[in-house]
């Protein structure tokens, strides 16, 4: 980092990097809240302890992901909220140490869609999905641990329908 050791207060520090730090720091670190503008496009908005990520904030990735939550030593940790984009699909919902977890929504390019529980990256507990088959068929209706379970229904091609 750029500036000196002995600065306190709210500032802006430029790194030969292109990176921009705007907010308070102490003793030369960041410290408590600022936004880093990093050269790749990514922004980090919250709170900073001994220049790193501490606390409660959000961080926005270029592409359009947002992780707001909690921060510890530079990494997500805890519980927060994640829009993230993904080459088949979309989640958005309550995450735990960067991963899906607790309520959340996966809406898939093909129309699919879960909303339910997540542990560990994965469909967890119960939930409601709405699902088309290649063949035209749809189901939508309650979920376990990533299966149908319970009340559904299911319509086809031919117009008939099963609920059940």
């Amino acid at each position: 980092m750029a500036v000196g050791r002995n600065m306190r207060g709210t500032m802006k520090a430029v790194f030969e990097n292109g990176d921009e730090y705007e907010g308070e720091m102490k003793n030369g670190k960041r410290d408590r809240k600022g936004t880093m503008k990093y050269a790749d496009g990514h922004v980090y908005t919250g709170e900073w302890k001994d220049d790193e990520k501490h606390g409660e904030g959000t961080y926005k990735w270029a592409n359009g992901n947002v992780y707001t939550g909690r921060w510890k030593k530079g990494k997500m940790h805890g519980e927060g909220t994640m829009k993230i984009k993904y080459k088949n699909g979309e989640y958005e919902g309550k995450t735990k140490d960067g991963l899906p977890d607790g309520n959340g929504t996966m809406k898939w390019v093909s129309g699919n869609v879960y909303t339910g529980g997540w542990k560990k990256g994965k469909r967890h507990g119960e939930g409601t999905v709405k699902f088309k088959f290649e063949n035209g068929n749809e189901y939508e209706g309650k979920t376990k641990d990533g299966m149908r379970d319970g009340n559904g229904t299911m319509k086809y091609v031919s117009g008939s329908v099963y609920t059940g």
